[in-house]
């Protein structure tokens, strides 16, 4: 099979976890019979710096030419300016028509001590959020009104923008554990209500997935008290963002997970939900959040799940305690007590990310 991906945001370390999963993808087409074809997409800093903008319509236009997207890192943290800190990847998003964000969080037993919680065991966690709608996108405003300066947020959404997403959560839901939870505050907002009414509706398309309702504060307090009830979340778009960042919290690394942006589509953006902004050196790059999100792109832009399913056995063992010592893979990397982000091996020696994805190709099966 000939697959067709682009790469896009070398910037900051973005080159390095890109050139490490580009080498995993390779590993795998040898080891599979695939054929895979990169093309480069400037994006985020390098773009504005060439074209002036972060998402140049040549790059939007050469992401379309392919199948799948890998987005790197959108700033480099050597020449941070103010408007480079301002890109988001949403712009990309809604050129690419993609309203579907999948963003996984799961606890790896060897890693077990990295979360701040005492019952982390078992956590794996499919977070699905609306990203083209919700108050993010609606009307928004200043004015003058009775106690000075007030300013505004509409929360709108419509009957397709919540029928498409929930279907792909049901999806999902049904590839995984036939759970799945929808997350709204329809006790006092209408697009909550509305929210609710149509995912019970589309829920009628899909009777092997167990659906429960739960109010967005009480699902923060659950995902803290008992995570490992959760299987699938569905969110809105403000409510998907706060409760993405809390499973990256009780999880204690978002490096390590992945996430991928669809549409109608096999089309699809991935990448690694870490702030890459942070990172400056190859020593300090850690790829696995990427090189899971490769994953994710075989098995959703191009329905190889036999492959992707290859890469994630892969990472498993990396961080196996049986395969490996973990006292010598983990180092201060994923050290809960220190902020960076690097991976080390041993008396401190640092692995570079295409040293990491060597580690990944060693366990390909």
């Amino acid at each position: 099979m000939i697959i067709n991906i682009a790469l896009a945001g070398r910037n900051g370390i973005g080159a390095d976890i890109l050139d490490a999963t580009k080498n995993v993808l390779l590993a795998v087409g040898v080891k599979f019979g695939h054929s895979f074809n990169f093309s480069e997409a400037s994006i985020g800093e390098e773009a504005i710096i060439s074209f002036s903008e972060p998402f140049p319509k040549q790059s939007v236009q050469i992401c379309k030419c392919c199948s799948a997207v890998i987005v790197g890192a959108l700033c480099s943290n050597q020449n941070v300016t103010s408007s480079c800190s301002q890109i988001s990847l949403a712009e990309l998003e809604r050129a690419l028509g993609l309203y579907s964000n999948i963003r996984l969080a799961k606890v790896y037993p060897a890693l077990i001590d990295l979360s701040p919680l005492k019952n982390a065991d078992s956590i794996d966690i499919a977070i699905v959020r609306e990203v083209l709608g919700g108050c993010y996108y609606g009307d928004r405003g200043y004015q003058n009104g009775e106690y000075g300066r007030e300013a505004y947020d509409t929360e709108r959404y419509s009957e397709i923008e919540i029928e498409r997403v929930a279907r792909t959560a049901f999806e999902l839901a049904q590839e995984r554990k036939q759970k799945l939870c929808s997350v709204d505050k329809a006790n006092i907002l209408l697009s909550s209500k509305l929210w609710r009414k149509i995912v019970h509706d589309i829920h009628e398309d899909y009777p092997d997935v167990a659906l429960c309702d739960m109010y967005v504060d009480e699902c923060a307090k659950q995902l803290v008290k008992n995570p490992s009830q959760f299987d699938v979340i569905l969110a809105s778009n403000m409510f998907g963002d706060i409760i993405s960042e809390l499973s990256s919290g009780i999880v204690g690394n978002d490096n390590l997970f992945p996430f991928a942006s669809v549409g109608t589509t096999n089309f699809g953006l991935y990448g690694a939900v870490a702030n890459v902004q942070q990172m400056t050196t190859s020593l300090d790059s850690n790829p696995i959040g990427i090189i899971l999100s490769s994953a994710l792109a075989l098995r959703y832009s191009f329905n190889l799940n036999k492959e992707a399913a290859a890469i994630e056995f892969a990472v498993d063992k990396v961080f196996d305690i049986r395969a490996v010592n973990i006292e010598n893979v983990v180092g201060k990397a994923f050290d809960k007590n220190s902020d960076t982000n690097d991976i080390s091996l041993g008396n401190n020696i640092a692995l570079s990310a295409l040293q990491m994805s060597d580690l990944v190709i060693n366990n390909l099966r």
